[in-house]
């Protein structure tokens, strides 16, 4: 996979299931909150972003309504970038903090 990055040479990268240390060191990364309800290795993130050029307007949460760790925004040479993880219906049902309904 990092092989087909650097082949790629793209400007922007969304990874999702990934880990803090996947992403190429030649720019500027953001990731989600590292709590995402479940016991995981250290440094899984759920989604990550990168740019060659600076973040801005940083948005870890997006709204206290959606589970932790599963979005990153921010804006990237003028453009707004949204990740997102998106959970399994059943994610913190019957699993993980279960404080929700499918």
């Amino acid at each position: 996979m990092r092989a087909a990055i650097r082949r790629i040479n793209p400007g922007l990268l969304c990874l999702t299931e990934t880990v803090e240390d996947f992403l190429p060191v030649d720019g500027y990364s953001m990731l989600a909150e590292a709590d995402y309800g479940y016991a995981a290795p250290k440094g899984r993130r759920k989604v990550a972003l990168w740019s060659r050029s600076p973040w801005t307007q940083v948005d870890p949460v997006g709204s206290e309504a959606l589970p932790s760790g599963r979005l990153i925004a921010g804006v990237t040479s003028g453009i707004r970038v949204i990740g997102v993880c998106v959970p399994w219906q059943q994610a913190h049902v019957r699993t993980g903090q279960r404080n929700r309904a499918p």
